[in-house]
């Protein structure tokens, strides 16, 4: 409060208390009784700084601290006969200002002067914690003082993120939540209605300039954009702060945005939002802090419910039971000390018997606070300002129980009275757990309370400005939009978009530097987007398709040889009348094992190249339905295989023929060394090369069941890799130069007359085979892939048909119909008798 003369009032150490009073304990506070500093831009001196302006709001809240230390004092259950005192200072909103009497506060107890001391662990202060200040500003300057003494320091605004910072505020707690959860809590709003693109504002102070950094940070993290940031200069008298704050509302009157946040102070914020009176700037929304959501300074700003939509925080606040009285009685006191002073300036005699503070107030007091009275006790009961006075309250009580704690107080008695330090308080502080006015109190390791917010809107209701609340933030957003009142032509929630959101299969083409400035492109065919915020089109799957600016994919209509198919349907009866064909003639050759003819043209053998032609029949069944990874890796290999065996067989015969026919030289110890051993040596040299390509074969790296479009975009042709394949063509190499080798053992062959002609069987069928396969390998890597699986099963029952024809069937026909010729000496050059001493030799 203001005092009468400076030079009376004032004690040794320069600057009184506001209010003091005497106790066991005595605890500091700071409070912006007035708000503006007198003289401080003119100071050439470093004379004390004087201030002006009474704030009611400051006032109010320490009437809260004194009205919490009046029902401790009067608690028979907590800190029981013991009396706290305190000493409470005026900071005026001024870091400059509120230095002196944090210095005094640090001062050594019962003295003036603070030691300079290497250790302050057995340091007593003149008091026992420090309640205050308000801003974050003055916080952090004071609390660096106090932070050296480890004496506790609890403020009961100060929001600033940086002071939980343990390493350099470690005596630091407060009552309210840092800034960092007021940022997230705003920034929630604005992703609650899907705005994007928003004006940052902030007062340049600390509490602003984190604020809105904060506010930044979170709103990036959430795709939001915040398109404008800027600061406002706290100097509010200068001519430059004026230019400045026209800029500010200028830039967001020309910008497309209807959110701003206003990260401020309360000054700062009601000089923003008085220019944007003036300057027409309606109908936005304003995403309001606490600090002047619920000002009585910006509130009634002459225009102010022109700016449109408010939304805010406010901190979550408890009741005060007996508060109320408590005020009425004060300015009871205040009503008559003001008569009486009336009547002493009129020749009374002057006495205050009904203040209640050691402290006797002075005339400036009673002009300071001349318009409180009974009749108005809005400045300290409103809801805006109860939310303040009740951070006081739990500051006061947060230490009360640490003290209660420390000095080991119980059943009504308290132990440890004589020594303990400050150090220590801050301690048990660290570690209150305490409920008041159904409120729980504790902190965390940071100094935080557990502490939320309230959400609240400006409403207007019969002609006056209300604060209902609307929702909460503590750990996740709660609000209820149909209580806010739009202020919007149609009642509804105003967009705020730098840019019309996209159509689902459209993707975001950035036209600036921020993610939500951007124009909308189809995506092209193949791709999808089944939202209107993403900046890429999705493939779709290999076995999908999509058209033009699709939202989604579509599954492709598989398309490969169907067992269904005509073509399909025509190359299973092809495959079933050559089985059939083989069987029959597997019967024959069964039934005359025995008889010239099978023994001359190779015995046994025949059935080994009968059931390679069989297994390449069934094996051609692999080539027809929905291919799949494990067909795709086996079909080759088996085809491969039971060509092999079957020509390797025929090659056997053709050797023989060469041997018996041309080579007369060789004698039948050879030759029958050859029928007995020989054979079985070309045929494992035949399969031995052909199994060394499947081995490579089946390890060659990647999926052996491919996908290609088909003859339209929603068709997916199922193929096996083959025709890009070296191993592939090796593979039918293998099996063609066994081929080749057979035809050229016998095409040029002469049979003696009255013989059996073999090796003419043996060369139409490899002419046959050689024809077929070589008219396959141009024609399969041009083909359709889609007609591939078709075209190689087509190869494969015409060579396999060509040599069942070509080599049984002339067998059978001698067999059935030609007997007579089914004898010994019509198959004797092919016949190798056993050789006697005389071929030996």
């Amino acid at each position: 409060m203001g005092k009468g003369s400076v030079s009376e009032s004032q004690g040794p150490h320069g600057i009184d208390a506001e209010y003091t009073l005497p106790g066991d304990y005595t605890v500091g506070a700071l409070f912006p009784l007035h708000e503006i500093t007198v003289g401080l831009t003119n100071r050439l001196k470093p004379e004390k700084v004087t201030c002006d302006s009474f704030y009611p709001y400051g006032y109010g809240m320490f009437l809260a601290m004194t009205f919490a230390i009046d029902e401790i004092n009067n608690s028979t259950s907590l800190l029981p006969n013991v009396q706290l005192g305190y000493e409470i200072y005026d900071d005026c909103f001024e870091n400059l200002v509120s230095l002196l009497p944090s210095l005094l506060l640090l001062s050594k107890d019962k003295g003036n002067g603070i030691e300079v001391l290497c250790n302050y662990t057995e340091y007593r202060s003149r008091v026992i914690a420090l309640i205050g200040p308000w801003t974050s500003e003055q916080a952090i300057l004071t609390d660096k003082l106090f932070s050296l003494f480890l004496i506790p320091h609890i403020s009961y605004g100060a929001s600033s993120e940086e002071l939980s910072n343990k390493k350099i505020f470690p005596s630091f707690l407060r009552v309210m939540p840092s800034d960092k959860n007021q940022a997230m809590a705003l920034v929630s709003i604005v992703r609650k209605f899907n705005w994007n693109w928003i004006v940052g504002i902030g007062s340049d102070d600390e509490y602003g300039r984190q604020g809105i950094e904060l506010v930044n940070k979170y709103s990036s993290l959430q795709s939001i954009c915040v398109g404008y940031i800027d600061m406002i200069p706290t100097y509010l008298s200068l001519p430059s702060t004026k230019r400045k704050i026209s800029e500010i509302v200028g830039q967001i009157g020309q910008m497309n945005v209807n959110v701003i946040i206003l990260f401020s102070s309360e000054g700062p914020a009601q000089e923003l939002l008085q220019q944007a009176v003036k300057m027409n700037i309606t109908r936005k929304v304003w995403i309001a802090s606490e600090a002047w959501v619920k000002s009585d300074l910006v509130i009634h700003t002459p225009g102010i419910e022109r700016i449109g939509t408010v939304i805010g925080t406010a901190i979550n606040s408890g009741s005060m039971p007996g508060f109320q009285a408590y005020v009425l009685n004060h300015l009871t006191n205040i009503r008559d000390m003001r008569r009486q002073n009336f009547s002493a300036e009129h020749g009374g005699n002057q006495s205050f018997p009904f203040w209640p503070y050691p402290t006797e107030p002075s005339g400036q007091l009673l002009s300071d606070v001349q318009h409180l009275s009974p009749d108005n006790l809005s400045v300290v009961l409103d809801q805006p300002v109860r939310r303040d006075t009740f951070s006081v309250y739990m500051a006061v009580y947060s230490i009360a129980h640490a003290l209660h704690a420390l000095l080991k107080c119980h059943a009504g008695r308290c132990q440890n009275t004589t020594r303990w330090y400050s150090w220590q308080l801050l301690e048990e502080l660290k570690r209150v757990n305490f409920s008041v006015s159904n409120t729980t109190v504790h902190y965390d390791a940071a100094g935080n309370p557990q502490r939320g917010y309230d959400i609240i809107t400006w409403t207007r209701h019969a002609g006056r400005l209300r604060l209902p609340v609307i929702g909460s933030y503590k750990d996740h957003l709660t609000i209820h939009t149909a209580q806010i009142q739009w202020k919007t032509d149609d009642n509804t929630v105003p967009p705020s978009h730098c840019s019309k959101s996209c159509d689902p299969g459209q993707k975001k083409i950035l036209t600036s530097l921020y993610s939500c400035c951007f124009k909308c492109e189809d995506c092209p065919r193949g791709t999808f987007q089944n939202s209107t915020d993403g900046f890429s089109c999705n493939p779709c799957q290999p076995d999908e398709w999509s058209p033009p600016n699709s939202p989604s994919c579509f599954k492709r209509t598989l398309q490969y040889l169907s067992w269904a198919s005509p073509v399909g349907v025509t190359l299973l009866l092809l495959m079933v009348l050559e089985l059939t064909l083989i069987l029959a003639v597997t019967v024959i050759f069964l039934v005359n094992s025995s008889s010239p003819m099978v023994e001359g043209t190779g015995g046994k053998m025949n059935m080994v190249t009968l059931t390679s032609l069989a297994l390449l029949c069934c094996g051609s069944l692999l080539y027809l339905g929905e291919p799949t990874e494990l067909a795709c890796k086996s079909r080759q290999p088996l085809t491969a295989i039971s060509l092999t065996i079957c020509i390797s067989t025929l090659l056997v015969n053709s050797v023989q023929i060469v041997l018996t026919t041309e080579l007369t030289s060789l004698t039948k110890s050879f030759l029958h060394r050859y029928k007995h051993t020989g054979r079985y040596l070309v045929i494992c040299t035949s399969l031995g090369g052909q199994g060394c390509i499947c081995y490579f074969w089946l390890n060659t790296h990647g999926d052996f069941l491919l996908r290609t479009t088909g003859d339209s975009e929603d068709a997916l042709v199922l193929f096996c890799k083959s025709d890009a394949e070296v191993m592939f063509w090796l593979m039918l190499g293998c099996s063609g130069l066994l081929a080749l080798a057979c035809f050229m053992c016998t095409f040029l062959i002469q049979t003696p007359a009255q013989t059996y002609n073999l090796a003419r069987e043996i060369s139409i069928s490899m002419l046959f085979y050689l024809t077929t396969w070589i008219c396959f390998i141009p024609i399969y890597p041009t083909v359709n892939k889609k007609h591939a699986a078709a075209v190689e099963i087509s190869a494969i029952l015409i060579s396999s048909f060509g040599i069942l024809t070509a080599y049984f069937i002339p067998k059978c026909s001698v067999i059935w119909f030609k007997p007579q010729y089914n004898t010994t000496e019509y198959f004797q050059i092919y016949t190798l008798q056993t050789p006697t001493r005389k071929d030996v030799k």
